[in-house]
């Protein structure tokens, strides 16, 4: 998907702004960018530390965060239940 993505990006701009980062990195990356906006679209309702993750945010230079997370239904407590599911969508209307 990086690399689909980065392609897209480049047809318009000429530059490969994605990259992907391992979980085990992903917070001090976030507390080190020098970015000032961080896009976290579908990605904190996967995250197993959400605390980590705002924290690392607080930390950074970053001056926004955007974000968006799927709508929570009932079948989100279901699937919470299991430790090692994350679903990909938290439900609907």
């Amino acid at each position: 998907m990086i690399e689909f993505g980065n392609n897209q990006i480049f047809n318009e701009t000429r530059q490969k702004p994605l990259i992907h980062v391992k979980e085990e990195d992903f917070y001090d990356y976030i507390s080190n960018t020098k970015a000032d906006v961080i896009s976290a679209i579908g990605v904190i309702e996967h995250l197993r530390e959400l605390d980590l993750f705002f924290e690392s945010f607080k930390e950074s230079k970053a001056s926004y965060l955007l974000y968006s997370v799927p709508m929570f239904s009932f079948s989100s407590i279901i699937e919470s239940i299991l430790e090692d599911v994350f679903p990909r969508q938290l439900g609907g209307a």
